[in-house]
């Protein structure tokens, strides 16, 4: 098990400190190099939210009624607590809002290092499929080329304020910015730590203005397929903005068992 927390730690000591868009939508840590996208162009995004309107944090839509997301989203609530919100470019206005009904963390999930950070959402109604709403394939697994990047182009999404004196309670546009894939070895040599092969994670490039940030559970996608969900607000490393990913190919075959059991 390896100690992303203190190894991020590490890293931002030394890079400086990142300022993230949490839960509070902090206006200077949003992806803000991206360009305003719309639910019908990412119809597999949803929002994960309390049932006082707090956002938790994002979701995918894998079938009709379930969504894969971090496993902190949803740790440390009720079911009950959650609904998510689909067929949306906000994450606190229009499309369609369906109850929790239950969720399923990985059993390896570790809150304190973010170790194995994939859950399941079940909804107590299904989605009835339309141009704003439908499901996501998983991505096979990664290539790398002769010099030892990824073949495969990306993009990172993220509900950010577009307007600076906005709050939280103000409408928000959903970007979409291209996101470099870091060399594995580099993303590892980065973290300082061999351990981190064992539940390999994806470094992606953020592009940004003013600070780096990824909001949890958000897809990291590529060709239609999903890559990647958002578990640690971004970091530098080597002076990039560098968000890290839960590498879904990785936990194909739990996703895949899991979901299947949960209906």
């Amino acid at each position: 098990m390896y100690k992303l927390l203190s190894l991020l730690a590490a890293l931002v000591s030394v890079c400086g400190a990142s300022r993230s868009c949490n839960v509070q939508f902090d206006l200077n840590g949003c992806i803000s190099s991206g360009n305003i996208t719309n639910a019908r162009s990412f119809p597999y995004r949803v929002s994960i939210l309390h049932v006082t309107n707090r956002f938790r944090g994002t979701g995918v839509i894998y079938n009709r009624n379930i969504i894969i997301t971090a496993a902190h989203v949803v740790s440390g609530v009720t079911p009950s607590e959650l609904k998510v919100r689909a067929g949306s470019s906000s994450w606190n206005k229009d499309g369609i809002l369906i109850q929790v009904v239950r969720y399923h963390l990985h059993a390896k999930f570790n809150p304190k290092n973010r170790a194995h950070d994939i859950a399941l959402i079940q909804l107590v109604n299904n989605f009835i499929y339309n141009t704003q709403i439908k499901p996501i394939p998983l991505a096979i697994p990664l290539r790398v080329n002769a010099t030892g990047y990824y073949t495969s182009a990306a993009s990172a999404l993220g509900w950010c304020p577009t307007d600076k004196t906005a709050n939280n309670k103000d409408p928000f546009s959903l970007i979409s910015a291209s996101s470099a894939l870091m060399n594995p070895n580099e993303c590892h040599f980065a973290l300082v730590d061999s351990s981190f092969n064992e539940v390999p994670i994806i470094c992606a490039e953020i592009p940004t203005n003013d600070a780096c940030i990824v909001d949890y559970g958000a897809p990291l996608v590529s060709d239609g397929s999903l890559l990647g969900l958002g578990v640690k607000n971004a970091i530098c490393v080597s002076g990039k903005c560098v968000a890290l990913y839960t590498n879904v190919s990785y936990f194909q075959d739990w996703i895949h068992a899991t979901a299947k059991v949960m209906n």
